[in-house]
């Protein structure tokens, strides 16, 4: 049984309820995911959806259990929420409740799953931590300053090497987790994924290839888009797509600030319209209606 872990509030419902929904309409695999509700409406409104495979959490106890109230105090929203990251996968890789998990997953919310998650988990094989490089062009090398790796995907299994590996990001996140840069690996929660493949072997540590796990506007435009049963890049499966910066706005939707092609904006971000309108609860003619007028 595979865990995956994420964390969102109200503003950002419905773009995880797009993850979890495309998590397990793809993921052969048996998982569970635990989802961390950053506010009450957020919490109340995942209990109605009740989805299938989706366990619930509640902030108070996990801030409890993890003696998050000083660092809560002292952070801003956005670093918070940083910080909760690693504490909410170490929390479920160490709860008595979770039945001595295999591995833990984190991931970011605003991902939709296009193919199963299993081919990610073959590649990492036995190795104890699996990461995802952002893959940036030679245009964009000047970004990996904030990190070479995205947390958008990060696995521990339950060895030694990944409870160790995991225990010490947690520890550092709680230390320090901010924005902003300073000596140390230290930007935010992902700077410290930095000195990783310095610290273990390439038998403990993935640095995951496949191309499909990762994409995200940055990198998108260095491959083949195709679509038709599956979406493919470079003929390999897309497994899931990063769509960071995607928000509403009053006459729709902004994608992102990167410059993307139509085959992207078809095969790629019009499945994740529709999936998000439709968590919305919108009509199929409403979503039609908006697809139109924007990617006419």
């Amino acid at each position: 049984m595979h865990y995956f872990v994420t964390l969102f509030d109200s503003a950002y419902l419905t773009r995880g309820i797009v993850l979890a929904e495309s998590l397990a309409k793809h993921t052969a695999v048996p998982f569970i995911l635990y989802v961390l509700p950053m506010d009450a409406n957020c919490r109340e409104a995942m209990l109605r959806r009740k989805l299938p495979q989706v366990n619930v959490l509640d902030l108070s106890i996990f801030e409890k259990a993890m003696s998050l109230d000083r660092v809560r105090r002292e952070r801003t929203y956005q670093e918070y929420c940083w910080t909760c990251a690693s504490q909410l996968t170490e929390f479920i890789m160490c709860s008595p409740g979770t039945s001595n998990p295999e591995d833990v997953t984190y991931l970011d919310a605003d991902m939709m799953f296009f193919a199963d998650a299993g081919i990610i988990f073959k590649e990492i094989g036995t190795r104890s931590i699996g990461v995802i490089p952002h893959r940036f062009p030679a245009e964009q090398k000047h970004q990996e300053a904030n990190g070479r790796f995205n947390v958008s995907w990060v696995t521990f299994k339950n060895d030694p090497v990944g409870r160790e590996c995991l225990s010490t990001w947690a520890w550092q996140c709680r230390e320090w987790c901010r924005y902003g840069h300073e000596p140390g690996n230290r930007f935010a929660d992902q700077g410290y994924l930095d000195a990783w493949p310095d610290k273990y072997s390439p038998d403990e540590l993935c640095v995951i290839e496949h191309i499909g796990a990762g994409a995200a506007p940055w990198n998108i435009g260095q491959y083949r888009v195709q679509g038709g049963v599956a979406v493919s890049l470079d003929d390999l499966p897309l497994i899931f797509y990063h769509y960071h910066g995607f928000k509403e706005i009053d006459n729709g939707f902004e994608l992102t600030r990167y410059r993307i092609s139509e085959s992207v904006i078809l095969h790629i971000y019009r499945p994740y319209i529709e999936a998000y309108y439709a968590a919305k609860g919108k009509s199929l003619n409403e979503i039609r209606t908006s697809l139109l007028q924007r990617l006419s």
